[in-house]
């Protein structure tokens, strides 16, 4: 049966067009599948969504070097998709999951010779915070099965200040500030921080399971700690820019967050011999301006005339 339906517009991929009839053909089965960002997608098995091509493209540079190319977009039905596609949504979507992921629970076994730790039990913006600063400035050490978070200070990141947080977290026996930062240590941290993604090695960290899984508030504030470790400044004086530098997959993962906040910014791979390994994120212009007012970065203002003291980024 089909009847008119008037007001309603349908995207193809590149434009909306008018809606002419809609077709009802009965009661079908549905498939869902939830991405990471906590966005459900419910339809027919025929529906067709546009994902991301997983297959690898080569383009060969002047100098005879291969190199993969982004994948192309394309049009797959629901039941022909699989665990690790990507749907893609429009920029500036605002798709956020309503409700944070329940984190695991791990009981605490007090201990006489230990110090006294408390473990989140919630997601929450500290808790994100505190693992933005952490995929920043953050590392890991197991000596003598006591393990410790350890942030470094070497720019001036207001430690005083993360102390806090992190004694709110933590409780304050577990947290200690010295010369080279601060550090969070029990013997029953190890479990605790593989369970919440944040132990990976730094050449494979990204954002955590549980913050891509949360509502806007939680991802902003777990950018707002990664951005103390980024840079901005002025491209040949003038235009505002924006930079993160880090792993391929935190890259992304950060460069996904933004386009669904409506943001663009730039995927860069900068490895070399020295630096394997190495991806930037850049944002220029107004899409600066955007990142820098989101996560309450200063940005410079442009220079008069004839000044160029700031690098561009290379």
């Amino acid at each position: 049966t089909e009847r008119e339906a008037c007001g309603l517009r349908l995207h193809d991929g590149d434009n909306l067009w008018p809606v002419s009839h809609l077709q009802n053909p009965g009661v079908c089965p549905t498939l869902r599948f939830e991405t990471v960002l906590g966005v459900t997608l419910t339809a027919t098995p025929h529906h067709r969504v546009k994902v991301a091509e997983k297959r690898k493209f080569l383009r060969q540079d002047s100098k005879g070097k291969w190199h993969p190319t982004e994948p192309e977009a394309v049009w797959r039905r629901m039941d022909e998709l699989e665990k690790g596609d990507y749907a893609l949504v429009p920029v500036g979507m605002e798709a956020w999951a309503k409700e944070a992921p329940s984190l695991p629970s791990f009981p605490v076994t007090p201990r006489t010779n230990a110090n006294h730790l408390v473990l989140p039990d919630a997601v929450s913006t500290d808790l994100a915070y505190f693992a933005g600063v952490y995929n920043a400035d953050g590392s890991l050490h197991d000596a003598n099965g006591s393990f410790a978070i350890r942030i470094s200070d070497t720019k001036g990141k207001r430690t005083e200040a993360l102390s806090c947080l992190a004694s709110r977290l933590f409780g304050s026996e577990a947290v200690r500030v010295g010369p080279e930062g601060l550090s969070v240590t029990s013997v029953s941290l190890a479990p605790w921080v593989g369970a919440l993604d944040l132990g990976r090695r730094i050449e494979n960290k990204g954002v955590p399971w549980w913050v891509l899984g949360s509502p806007r508030p939680v991802v902003v504030a777990y950018l707002r700690g990664l951005a103390l470790d980024s840079s901005v400044g002025l491209n040949e004086g003038v235009t505002p820019y924006w930079r993160y530098t880090g792993t391929e997959t935190l890259c992304r993962e950060v460069q996904m967050l933004l386009l669904n906040m409506g943001i663009v910014a730039g995927l860069y791979d900068r490895t070399t011999p020295r630096q394997p390994k190495t991806w930037e994120l850049i944002a220029l212009g107004s899409e600066a301006r955007s990142v820098a007012d989101l996560l309450q970065v200063f940005l410079p203002e442009p220079e008069r005339a004839g000044d160029k003291s700031q690098a561009r980024p290379k």
